[in-house]
This record gives C-alpha cells, sequence and structure tokens, in this order.
C-alpha cells in the first residue's frame, strides 16, 4: 500500500518519497516510476483472475 501512498502525496503535494518538492521533468520521471508497478500489478490480477476464475453458473 506504501506505493499508492506515495503516489496520492506525489499527485497531491509534488512531493517525492524523500519528502523533497520536486520540478515538472522529476515529478513526471517518479510518477512513471511509480505507475508502471501499479499496472503491471493490475494487469497481472486481471490476467491471474481470468484465467483461474470459474465462470461455470450456480446450480
Amino acid at each position: 500500500m506504501t506505493p499508492v501512498v506515495d503516489l496520492i502525496n506525489l499527485g497531491y503535494g509534488g512531493v517525492g518519497i524523500d519528502g523533497t518538492v520536486l520540478a515538472w521533468p522529476d515529478l513526471i520521471r517518479a510518477t512513471l516510476g511509480m505507475l508502471l508497478p501499479l499496472v503491471l500489478w493490475t494487469g497481472f490480477g486481471v490476467w491471474q483472475g481470468l484465467r483461474s476464475f470459474r465462470w461455470d453458473p450456480r446450480s
């Protein structure tokens, strides 16, 4: 959950992980660095759920 909280802090105040206020180029780089693992884990979770979830109707 820490990366999500760091991403929220970055979005609201432009504050990086170490507590410094970031300029635009560093802000974009830090945002992409935080979003990439989030997108990959979300994609993996969706793929795994679709692969292993049973879509049979209840009887």
